[in-house]
């Protein structure tokens, strides 16, 4: 898995999925005529994937029930250790119809960052059930005021962090946008509120914000990207485009008083 590269001091981190895989994620989907059995994909429904457009929202069209969930997936930087601040989620809106709403779920182990998004190595009834809708399991709070032609910003802050510790535990983080006023809130939809959401390869791609990250060096150091906007010139693979040397002397790295330049150690106080 590939590490962040460290360039600079930063106080976020995004985290873009790869339009080129399958890991970018797409949308899930279930229909039938009964409600509750396109809300559990039970027998009967019709359910499938399509990672070729994201759309959230639910539908009901000729007497056909249709909940339409979103998945993006996106893979952890390896050295990635601690997070600081609460991370977010921003998703671009290119199309609404009726007033649709939302609320971000985690999906569950078997599925977040394990397999990609295609019927190929999970089914699209699996895909769909696996969106975790318990209150327990919710990444943000609701939202019912979507903004279309603009990113809207999720804080992922519910459940004292569940976002924040499946950033750090999982090598991909899986999070859903279902419907909040009909899908989670289990209430039949009497018509069409729904919306298409910019994908990995389009001009306003969704991404995550990793916000005041923590990373481990080359040389196991841990330390944060950002924070107070220090050049840390003495650490390895910090703040210095390909730098991966060892330690400069100290009489040359930095200016000082006269007594301790030429050495190269630290002065220290002995008794």
């Amino acid at each position: 898995m590939a590490k962040a590269r460290l360039s600079g001091c930063v106080k976020e981190w995004d985290v873009k999925s790869s339009p080129a895989t399958n890991l970018s994620g797409g949308t899930s989907r279930s229909e039938h005529t009964s409600w509750s059995t396109a809300k559990s994909a039970g027998t009967g429904a019709t359910v499938a994937v399509n990672n070729s457009a994201i759309n959230t929202g639910t539908q009901l069209v000729g007497g056909t029930f249709k909940i339409y969930r979103s998945v993006f997936i996106y893979e952890m930087p390896s050295n990635l250790t601690r997070l600081d601040e609460t991370p977010q989620f921003k998703f671009y809106p290119y199309t609404i119809s009726g007033n649709p709403s939302f609320i971000a779920c985690s999906l569950s182990d078997a599925y977040a960052g394990k397999s990609p998004f295609t019927t190929g190595q999970a089914t699209a009834t699996g895909w769909f059930t696996n969106i975790q809708t318990a209150g327990s399991s919710v990444y943000s709070a609701a939202d019912t005021g979507v903004v279309e032609d603009e990113y809207n910003t999720v804080n992922l802050d519910a459940n004292n962090g569940l976002a924040n510790f499946h950033i750090l535990s999982r090598p991909f983080f899986s999070i859903a946008l279902i419907d909040y006023t009909y899908d989670y809130s289990d209430s039949e939809p009497s018509s069409t509120n729904i919306m298409g959401i910019q994908m990995a390869a389009d001009p306003n791609p969704p991404f995550l914000v990793l916000r005041k990250p923590w990373f481990v060096d080359d040389r196991g150091n841990e330390f944060p990207v950002d924070g107070d906007y220090t050049i840390r010139a003495f650490e390895v693979g910090v703040n210095q485009k390909d730098r991966s040397v060892p330690q400069l002397p100290f009489s040359t790295a930095i200016k000082g008083p006269a007594f301790l330049r030429g050495k190269n150690s630290s002065y220290k106080v002995t008794s």
